[in-house]
Protein backbone atom coordinates (compact mmCIF):
# COMPACT_ATOMS: atom_id res chain seq x y z
CA UNK A 1 0.00 0.00 0.00
CA UNK A 2 1.71 3.63 -1.10
CA UNK A 3 0.32 6.96 1.41
CA UNK A 4 1.26 9.60 1.41
CA UNK A 5 3.21 12.56 0.37
CA UNK A 6 3.36 13.59 4.25
CA UNK A 7 4.74 17.10 5.26
CA UNK A 8 5.99 15.99 8.02
CA UNK A 9 8.33 13.28 9.69
CA UNK A 10 6.05 12.62 12.54
CA UNK A 11 2.42 12.30 10.29
CA UNK A 12 4.98 9.78 8.66
CA UNK A 13 6.08 7.56 11.62
CA UNK A 14 1.99 7.72 13.03
CA UNK A 15 0.90 6.47 9.53
CA UNK A 16 3.06 3.58 10.24
CA UNK A 17 3.09 2.93 13.69
CA UNK A 18 -1.07 2.41 12.42
CA UNK A 19 -0.25 -0.02 9.84
CA UNK A 20 2.42 -1.56 11.80
CA UNK A 21 -0.26 -2.56 14.20
CA UNK A 22 -2.58 -4.05 12.07
CA UNK A 23 0.47 -6.05 10.38
CA UNK A 24 1.01 -4.30 7.67
CA UNK A 25 4.56 -4.28 6.52
CA UNK A 26 5.72 -0.56 5.65
CA UNK A 27 8.61 0.49 3.45
CA UNK A 28 9.84 4.38 3.06
CA UNK A 29 10.16 4.99 -0.08
CA UNK A 30 11.45 8.77 -0.92
CA UNK A 31 10.24 10.56 -4.13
Amino acid sequence: VRVGPFARLDDMNRARGRLGENKIETAVVRQ
